[in-house]
């Protein structure tokens, strides 16, 4: 697989923390956080966006006030740049702050912030401490976690018995499909038998032997014993030299493949490939990352690549790429300039994508920030 001319695939830095350490300017730095205070949740977002990405630069305390903002699409962004800031400052003298106001919103009522708050938490150690406050909001009245959240609870199901525990309960008294069954994967890929094993345990006083023996039926089917070897030809195919199996392959990619690092970071390198087909499949392949991940470091890596796409002479790859933006949102402001370029181009299709896009990155409608 070789770049296209111009696209520089090492550039994205698949995989690695920010490069920020050099920092911004000290009143570019006082501007924006004097922005955190503004009247209009946009300007808040927008900071909030920047603070994400350097997260050096972020003011800690001015950002863990903002968690608690009344507007609830600010706390959302205010998570997500102080999730950023732990999962790559654990030696902050602050870390202990982070994670706690990390964990305080997993009790919000707003369920944005909540699964926000337990995305965050994925990365940031101690793993078993954060799963157990993850389990209790989850089990608590209080907050919205339990509406989006038990996909993230198989996460930490492999560190914590707790959680562990939890996504068999769940899975014992409600339909294997949707959320439940990415929990159920997450919960039991790298140990399928111990997972079964639990369930025989923990049911054992729930359901009869019928009802435990359709649910390990099932379980097996979700995590085939065979999936590592779906990873290995996945990655295998994803670095192919023909173009057609590159593409199919992003095509294939999953909620389950996806949870796999190094596929993220194999599709973040196709955004590169020279091959028009295989750029436009892989574009489609980080809309569903974010859709399933959220914005977290591949995302961040794919943001250039993304870029240069949505100025693309193909109708579909700018157009996809564009939509890849509005579901970014205000993380993207990087790309502001090529969706402005892309929004006035001549094809109907893709200016009204980029028109879209800048409207959600920018924040030009705040309902939809």
């Amino acid at each position: 697989m070789q770049p296209q001319p111009g696209r520089d695939r090492a550039a994205c830095g698949c995989g690695q923390p920010p490069d920020d350490t050099s920092g911004l300017p000290p009143e570019v730095v006082a501007d924006l956080t004097s922005q955190l205070t503004s009247s209009l949740s946009a300007r808040r977002i927008h900071a909030l966006a920047w603070f994400g990405e350097r997260i050096h630069d972020a003011p800690i305390t001015d950002l863990i006030r903002t968690c608690r903002n009344v507007d609830p699409r600010v706390r959302t962004w205010a998570v997500w740049a102080v999730g950023r800031v732990a999962a790559h400052r654990h030696d902050h003298p602050a870390i202990d702050d982070l994670h706690d106001v990390l964990c305080s919103s997993l009790l919000d009522d707003v369920p944005s912030v909540a699964r926000m708050a337990a995305y965050a938490l994925c990365n940031m150690p101690p793993i078993e401490r954060c799963a157990r406050r993850v389990v209790h909001a989850f089990e608590s009245t209080r907050g919205s976690l339990r509406e989006t959240g038990i996909g993230l609870v198989g996460h930490f199901a492999t560190v914590s018995e707790d959680a562990l525990r939890l996504v068999v309960r769940i899975a014992a008294t409600h339909d294997l499909d949707g959320p439940l069954e990415h929990a159920v994967f997450r919960a039991a890929r790298h140990d399928r038998d111990r997972f079964v094993r639990l369930v025989e345990v923990v049911l054992v006083d729930l359901v009869g032997e019928p009802a435990r023996a359709k649910l390990i039926e099932r379980i097996r089917s979700v995590v085939p014993e065979t999936f590592p070897l779906h990873i290995e030809a996945c990655l295998a195919d994803l670095g192919a030299d023909e173009p057609s199996v590159v593409a199919a392959a992003c095509q294939r990619v999953d909620a389950r493949l996806l949870c796999e690092p190094s596929v993220r970071e194999r599709l973040v390198a196709c955004l590169a490939h020279d091959d028009l087909g295989v750029r436009r499949e892989a574009t489609l392949a980080i809309g569903k990352l974010v859709r399933i991940h959220g914005i977290d470091t591949e995302v961040l890596d794919a943001m250039d690549m993304l870029a240069q796409n949505v100025v693309d002479a193909d109708r579909n790859l700018a157009s996809f790429s564009a939509w890849v933006f509005e579901r970014i949102g205000p993380p993207a402001r990087s790309a502001i300039a090529a969706l402005e370029r892309a929004s006035v181009t001549d094809d109907n299709t893709v200016r009204q994508a980029a028109t879209a896009a800048l409207k959600r990155v920018r924040c030009e409608d705040e309902t939809e920030c």
